[in-house]
């Protein structure tokens, strides 16, 4: 996957290469964040987009239809019958009207539709075929520009486009597959949409631990990055879908689940009083999710994505600062997590971080197991009218440089400190 962005939040330009496993460093406030938001938004906005739009004209003709049916319920002498019609039907009726049919066709449903009322008339037949067809032609292009603005726009917080080029379009283009996604924003709308393939899958966005909680503790409050990681979390299964969904991961991925289980072996259940608890392995032990510690919460959550299967091949999974809970040891673990589950799952991984130790885990573990040539590293920099990223895959050292800078920072203090108490 390629992915430009020109005038997008705090970046002023971009251009990736996600093929694997991609790192973006920089300095705070430097527009990391907004790549990952970038991918994210892209998919999770146009993901099956036309199903979507045909669904909610669907279930505007099922709401339709319930009007209807209310209103020619009520007798003469404003009494109220009743429906005569069950919530099924009804949704039978929306779903037939919704798809494309002849004539004929739409009108000989909305007349069973009235005859099953008792309040068949030419009348009646007429008004609601003519707000079917109203509802049915609502274009759909405006509606996918209309779904993509409001989708971006909780993402980006209403600054969708770059302060410092406000007059600017804001463009993200990505080519999948050598198809293209071509998105323009003008004063945080969409107004240019060019698409030449269906996105199918969802991305995940993971940037804090504590969304395990939630699982317990409800999804208000959430915004829509942590809201869509906690459906995930708590993807419903029944026991022979997780049966099968476990054995098959378990056949493919015993590596990573045996590098996830270093450090997480128990598993995520439901106790007697239907609250989500940490089950150890072989133990009667049980903890409640909220009691553990962010950086087995971090483990937990990756776990429980593969186990319940939302988390799968070819997926898009984007991690910011994954590191920053974790004690260095964990670190370790954590970055042979990434790499095997990129090389298992043919995963698109885009994170960040703050961390050397982090970066050269990675990119060793990723030597170790054969998938260097599929990880790429970019540095972020602030400029005065914006952030720009730099390919440095070639010269990582850059990168290096200013991470360790602080260390070289204690290193002159140090020697400050040690001189004065010298003298």
């Amino acid at each position: 996957m390629k992915l430009r962005i020109q005038n997008v939040a705090k970046i002023k330009s971009a251009e990736l290469e996600l093929n694997g496993i991609t790192v973006i460093t920089g300095n705070n406030n430097s527009g990391k964040s907004t790549v990952g938001k970038a991918i994210f938004s892209i998919y999770n906005s146009l993901v099956n987009v036309e199903e979507r739009i045909t669904a909610q004209k669907e279930n505007l003709i099922y709401q339709m239809l319930i009007r209807k049916a209310e209103d020619l319920s009520v007798q003469e002498d404003g009494m109220f019958s009743g429906i005569r019609i069950s919530p099924a039907r009804l949704r039978r009726y929306a779903k037939e009207m919704a798809h494309e049919m002849k004539e004929d066709e739409l009108r000989e449903i909305i007349e069973e539709f009235c005859q099953r009322l008792r309040e068949y008339s030419d009348e009646n037949v007429s008004e609601i075929k003519e707000e079917v067809y109203r509802i049915k032609s609502l274009p759909e292009e405006r509606l996918v520009k209309a779904a993509i603005s409001a989708y971006f726009d909780r993402i980006f917080n209403s600054e969708i486009n770059n302060v410092y080029h406000a007059d600017e379009d804001a463009v993200i283009e990505a080519e999948i597959k050598g198809r293209e996604i071509y998105i323009a924003f003008r004063e945080n709308s969409c107004v240019e949409l060019q698409k030449q393939m269906n996105i199918l899958n969802e991305a995940i966005y993971l940037d804090n631990p504590f969304i395990l909680d939630c699982l317990n503790n409800g999804i208000n409050g959430l915004e829509q990055i942590e809201r869509t990681a906690v459906n995930k979390l708590h993807k419903n299964t029944d026991i022979m879908e997780n049966v099968v969904q476990y054995n098959f991961i378990e056949d493919r991925m015993q590596e990573v689940l045996d590098k996830i289980n270093e450090v997480s072996p128990g598993s995520v259940q439901r106790d007697e009083s239907r609250s989500y608890c940490y089950k150890e392995k072989n133990t009667v032990v049980k903890l409640n999710i909220n009691n553990l510690s962010a950086g087995l919460k971090s483990f937990v959550i990756i776990k429980t994505l593969l186990e319940n299967g939302a988390l799968k091949e070819k997926d898009v999974l984007i991690l910011d600062e994954p590191e920053i809970h974790l004690h260095p040891a964990w670190q370790m673990v954590y970055a042979e997590v990434i790499v095997l589950l990129q090389k298992t799952f043919e995963l698109t991984i885009v994170l960040t971080t703050h961390s050397s130790h982090f970066l050269e885990a990675l990119q060793l573990y990723a030597k170790k197991h054969g998938v260097t040539q599929k990880c790429s590293y970019y540095l972020s920099k602030n400029e005065d009218d914006g952030c720009i990223l730099k390919d440095v895959s070639d010269d990582i050292t850059t990168v290096y440089s200013q991470l360790v800078e602080p260390s070289i920072l204690l290193d002159k203090l140090r020697s400050e400190l040690e001189e004065a108490e010298d003298d």
